[in-house]
């Protein structure tokens, strides 16, 4: 697959209050000055929470679980050869609190760091307009739908993975606490 366009992640995040859509682009999301080992327990799920060095998490996704972008379900089945052994270097770069980690579909051997301030900044990762990701919107918010592969051909569709971490219900240590202060 040579359209990179269709590996984009349209990601819902909160800031503050605010609910935020974003894009964040193939190239930002396997930038190789961010590139991590992948962490064993990160290979065989395709959504984790994982806590971090504080209580407040950080996000992996493995997209290379998924099917091809871009590819309905009826039409999957094929999946891409492996990519040639290659010696990449690693980024001594730790997540942070909030930030996201992307597998790519084309490489599970390679995990990638988007730093929260990354996503958040408008110039790297433009934000999404309601008239233009309304199908999107739904999906993440009127249906909850955490990741998916949007397959949508149509010229007024999207063709790309959803990530809404809106989605996400409270650690389970946070609510305990909670309980407990009731």
């Amino acid at each position: 697959m040579t359209d990179t366009r269709v590996d984009d992640i349209a990601l819902f995040f909160l800031e503050g209050e605010q609910k935020i859509k974003c894009w964040v682009s193939h190239h930002v999301y396997t930038d190789p000055k961010l590139r991590l080992n992948v962490s064993p327990a990160w290979k065989g799920a395709v959504f984790l929470k994982e806590p971090g060095d504080t209580e407040s998490p950080f996000y992996v996704t493995n997209l290379s679980n998924l099917n091809n972008p871009g590819t309905a379900q009826a039409m999957a089945g094929t999946r891409r050869a492996a990519p040639a052994p290659y010696e990449h270097k690693t980024s001594s770069a730790q997540p942070q609190a909030g930030d996201l980690v992307v597998i790519p579909w084309d490489d599970a051997n390679a995990a990638y760091l988007v730093p929260k301030a990354r996503y958040q900044d408008e110039k790297q990762c433009p934000r999404i307009t309601d008239s233009s990701g309304a199908d999107l919107q739904f999906m993440a918010l009127t249906e909850g739908v955490v990741l998916a592969n949007v397959p949508k051909t149509d010229p007024q569709g999207m063709t790309c993975y959803l990530l809404n971490l809106l989605a996400l219900r409270p650690s389970s240590a946070k609510n305990k606490s909670n309980r407990n202060d009731k």
